[in-house]
Formats: structure tokens, sequence, C-alpha cells
């Protein structure tokens, strides 16, 4: 007859045993990172704390941001648009400012801002524009608006240079060929763009007769 101090002898056996096995259980290991290092094994008790593990989200907002659900508000601060950065071009002039154009019919358009707009009426037709002061780095774009009082007797050339350099072909227009003049007020936009390997080139558009 099995006695009760048998019966314990062979409980605690057992439970030795079972631990042993428990221990015997290969460990988890997960995949190599990336960079090659082997990230810290951890057993099978680890998933019991996964439950109360707090949630984590990654955005991508010009470089990783980190934030986790109990702070999503760092998030939303930081993808809100910084308006005080936005920069405008200056504004030269007003519609009645006469903008001289010399006896040579050249008119120099300062572009050392990237964006220029003008105001004024021109005091004579143009037989060329001179885009002035645009860097000398490659990979450049560059916009100049010209706000014009109109006068139909005027004329705006197809003809134009860059910081002294002619532009071979001159203005590639809207339609293939430079714009009349009106009575009403004109808006010139010249597109510059010298790209990667130097070459240059201008589009110019004519928005007429705003009366």
């Amino acid at each position: 007859m099995t006695t009760i101090s048998q019966k314990l002898s062979q409980l605690s056996a057992s439970i030795t045993q079972t631990t042993a096995s428990i221990d015997a259980i290969p460990k988890i290991t997960p995949d190599p990172s990336p960079s090659g290092d082997v990230g810290t094994p951890f057993d099978l008790t680890s998933f019991t704390t996964l439950a109360s593990s707090t949630a984590t989200v990654i955005v991508d907002v010009n470089s990783a941001v980190t934030t986790n659900t109990n702070n999503i508000s760092t998030l939303t601060t930081t993808v809100q648009t910084n308006h005080k950065n936005i920069t405008t071009p200056p504004l030269l002039n007003t519609l009645s400012t006469v903008i001289a154009v010399p006896e040579t019919g050249i008119l120099p358009v300062d572009m050392s801002l990237l964006t220029t707009v003008v105001l004024g009426k021109l005091s004579a037709s143009v037989t060329k524009w001179n885009f002035i002061n645009l860097p000398t780095e490659n990979g450049v774009v560059a916009t100049a608006k010209l706000i014009l009082t109109g006068d139909a007797a005027k004329t705006y050339a197809d003809a134009c240079s860059v910081n002294g350099a002619d532009v071979v072909g001159g203005i590639k227009w809207v339609n293939a060929a430079a714009p009349t003049a009106t009575a009403g007020i004109d808006v010139l936009t010249f597109t510059l763009i010298k790209d990667s390997q130097g070459v240059v080139t201008i589009l110019g558009k004519l928005d007429a007769n705003f009366s």
C-alpha cells in the first residue's frame, strides 16, 4: 500500500521532470536586423507581457517621427504647415511707374531673387530681354513676371540673353510667335530653365488686354 509520504515523493519527482522539460524548450530568436546584428533572445514567458505593451506609430514626415498612442498630439503638431516659412517675391513699382527702356531697346530684368514681379509702363518697345544675375550653377528654374500698362504701339521682343549671353532661338513663346502688345494691362510671364547640363531654355507667355 502506497503511503502519503511515497505519493508526495512521486509528485515532487514529476514536477522536477516537468521543469526540466520546459527548460529544454529552444529559445526563440528574432531574425537578424538589417545591420546583421542578432536580436536579444526571449523565451515563451515574455509573451505574457505583450498584452500590456503600448502600441507605437512611426510616420515619415521629412524625417522619421515616432510617437505612441498616448502621445498622438506630438505627431499632429509636427505635420502642421508652418505658414511663416512661405515667402512671396517682392513687388517692384506701381502700374503707373515708367520703366525706362534704353535706346538700344535691350531691357535688363534682374533675376537675383529667382522670382521677379515688376509693374509699370514701358517707355519704348523692347528689342531684347536681358535677364541678369541668374545663378551660374546648373539645375536652376526662375520666373519673371512683368505686369505692364498696355500700349498697342509697343512691341515685345523675341530675342533674349541670360547674364549677357544670347540664348539661341530666343524666347519660346506660346503659339511659337512673339505676342502683340494691347491697350489693356498685359501680363508677361517668363520661365527661365537652366538644366543639369547648363542648357538654357526660356518659355514666354502673354495674358493680354486686362481692362
